[in-house]
């Protein structure tokens, strides 16, 4: 089974979240480039992820409400169910984003076991981001050559974690119980909400109902959490969903209709504010990527 994904198959970038994890699939890895600005919105999941910056990947990474710079090489480990989100600027820098089930994993290794009985370390650790990018790079390009090879697959994954691991200790300030933990977060929680019910007109009252706080303290609760106001979150939920609808071949229209707003025009420019292009030009630009992911992805099996 491939677990390799060329180039950006996948639009926009946190809908990678939505990546079926099965026990014959326990990882993805996701080649990015940025040939525009790429904002990924609050979001999380019960996933690891890994990021490999190369040394011309600029922009922040910002997860538990900790903000890193991504200047050069580096690695940024997020656990799992950690609030998170990014800004990439536009440039030839690559990122890769490996993405990891821990519940599907346990299927070939037990990496907390492995963790544990290496020392005080877990994979529910602190986020964090280290420079040991020439030591798991070449792991990493393993599982690219080696896609689809189950033992030596898995074999680069321990690598990584035991390349990794003096920095993954355990520590009071973040959990370490299973897929659950920080469920009953209130961020968690909006989020959730936030993604399941944006097309119905949510605004920050009906979101500072949900979380039981007075509006003008969610407001201002909401972009120290994450760094962004709650109207430009909702927002971003509803572009992103554009992409997907426009990618699917769906009526600009139809997609107009679905969002709630009043004409195309305005659709148009807000859709241009946010991605940087019309609808017309942003499928033009995501067709041409999965063709260059698809050639990229031939040239690697001859």
């Amino acid at each position: 089974m491939k677990r390799v994904i060329i180039g950006n198959q996948l639009q926009p970038s946190q809908f990678i979240e939505n990546i079926p994890f099965t026990e014959a699939v326990p990882y993805y890895l996701c080649i990015k480039r940025f040939a525009n600005d790429d904002i990924t919105i609050p979001h999380y999941a019960d996933t690891i992820e890994l990021l490999l910056c190369d040394d011309d990947i600029r922009g922040v990474y910002i997860a538990d409400k900790t903000q890193y710079v991504l200047n050069g090489r580096c690695v940024l480990y997020c656990p799992p169910n950690c609030v998170h989100r990014s800004h990439y600027e536009k440039g030839d820098g690559t990122l890769y984003v490996l993405k990891i089930s821990y519940k599907h994993l346990k299927e070939y290794v037990n990496l907390e076991k492995i963790l544990n009985n290496t020392g005080n370390h877990t994979i529910f650790c602190e986020p964090f981001m280290c420079y040991d990018f020439d030591k798991v790079f070449p792991e990493i390009q393993r599982l690219i050559q080696k896609d689809g090879e189950e033992l030596s697959c898995i074999q680069s994954l321990i690598n990584i974690f035991d390349i990794l691991k003096d920095n993954m200790k355990k520590s009071d300030a973040f959990s370490t119980k299973p897929a659950d933990v920080e469920k009953n977060d209130h961020l968690s929680k909006l989020i959730d909400y936030s993604e399941e019910h944006f097309l119905e007109g949510l605004s920050n009252q009906t979101a500072a109902k949900f979380v039981g706080y007075n509006e003008a303290y969610f407001c201002r609760w909401f972009v120290k959490k994450t760094g962004m106001t709650y109207n430009n979150y909702l927002m971003n939920l509803k572009i992103n969903y554009a992409c997907r609808m426009l990618t699917a071949h769906v009526p600009v229209s139809e997609i107009v209709e679905e969002l709630g707003y009043a004409n195309v025009s305005f659709f148009i420019r807000k859709f241009k504010e946010y991605m940087g292009c019309t609808p017309g030009a942003y499928v033009k630009r995501v067709e041409s990527e999965r063709t260059q992911g698809k050639s990229e992805g031939n040239d690697k099996e001859n």
